[in-house]
């Protein structure tokens, strides 16, 4: 699999595969590459611009695939930390982005979808403590992706613990959530939350 020579700038920062679809981003190309695989093996199956012209920085980076739908994490896009969502809606791709209700300049760093739910890190926000982290949960409603809740942290005297450098979905719908700064049980030890963000975030248990 291969980008756009043209524009394309770190094509392969980010790939997600399910089933017979395949996504591959390139970090600064603005580009999301979506790939088929049928009987002559992986055939590129559309190209879809997430921002304007390609530059010399790292935009886009990390990818996930649910039922068909691509979520693309978008930390340092030009137009401000965002996500986008690419589904194929009647047999054409589409593009819908999610932004932070408040400013966030973390928000994108992780992304997860399970489905209608997606999970953005946004690691270095700051409540009440330095780089404390959250992520914020976004729900499909009527083809929109609105804010449902958000995983913030417990209030633990932790120096930067970021809540939210990475995410991800178990397969009966738990999200685990990292927060490798924690200092809970040691200095820089980490841990990782399992939670239930089926209706309001309900706390499971800790990892570490």
């Amino acid at each position: 699999l291969s980008g756009d020579p043209s524009r394309d700038l770190y094509f392969g920062r980010g790939v997600a595969i399910e089933g017979d679809l395949a996504a591959v981003v390139a970090a600064s190309g603005g580009q999301v590459s979506l790939f088929r695989k049928g009987g002559q093996g992986w055939v590129l199956d559309e190209r879809l611009e997430l921002h304007g012209e390609p530059a010399a920085s790292f935009f886009y980076g990390v990818v996930e695939i649910s039922d068909g739908r691509v979520l693309v994490g978008g930390r340092y896009a030009p137009e401000g930390p965002r996500a986008h969502v690419v589904s194929d809606e009647s047999g054409s791709w589409s593009i819908r982005t999610i932004a932070p209700d408040a400013p966030d300049a973390s928000f994108g760093e992780s992304v997860a979808i399970r489905g209608e739910t997606v999970a953005i890190g946004a690691p270095e926000t700051d409540d009440g403590i330095d780089g404390a982290g959250a992520v914020h949960l976004f729900t499909l409603d009527q083809g929109e992706w609105t804010a449902s809740s958000q995983v913030s942290w417990d209030g633990e005297d932790s120096e930067r613990p970021l809540l939210g450098l990475a995410v991800g979905f178990l397969a009966d719908g738990t999200l685990v959530v990292g927060a490798p700064g924690s200092d809970r049980a040691a200095a820089d030890a980490g841990e990782a939350w399992l939670v239930d963000v089926d209706s309001d975030p309900v706390f499971l248990d800790r990892l570490s």
